[in-house]
């Protein structure tokens, strides 16, 4: 399948919603084309959960940027946001589960804590590996690596 066309498509839905709540929503990539063998459900379920995240996490007027790369035979998604951001005591337990960051500003759009836990392990099935950066206040990047061949 064509993993860009794939994601392309997955933006696209969250763009309404996006300008609804007077945020950016972006997305570009290195290639045009990047046909792979990947599971088309997993990427959608852990993509639909970071940006689901990165919109629920960030103000009015901010903006959502997800980006593909690809090198040596590995794919790089990146998803960046301008957001409220998670405080570093709180970063080492973000993807275990039923784990929730505990701020009274992050309550409002309250989950199970079980997105992020199930990404990773999806991720981790398809012999990838996802990281995340963040500073309180000025948003975080979540990063997905997966192989291309």
């Amino acid at each position: 399948l064509d993993i860009v066309q794939h994601l392309e498509y997955l933006i696209t839905n969250f763009k309404d919603y996006a300008k609804e709540n007077g945020l950016e929503l972006s997305f570009e990539s290195s290639e045009k084309e990047l046909w792979m063998d990947y599971d088309a459900n997993q990427v959608k379920q852990i993509l639909t959960n970071l940006i689901s995240n990165a919109l629920k996490f960030t103000n009015s007027g901010g903006r959502i940027h997800v980006s593909l790369t690809a090198v040596d035979q590995q794919v790089y998604i990146q998803v960046r946001d301008t957001g409220i951001g998670i405080a570093k005591a709180e970063q080492e337990k973000i993807f275990e589960r039923f784990y929730q960051v505990d701020q009274g500003n992050t309550r409002v759009g309250e989950g199970t804590g079980i997105g992020l836990a199930h990404s990773k392990e999806l991720v981790s099935l398809m012999g990838g590996s996802i990281t995340m950066e963040s500073e309180p206040g000025m948003g975080s990047v979540f990063g997905l690596t997966l192989p291309s061949s």
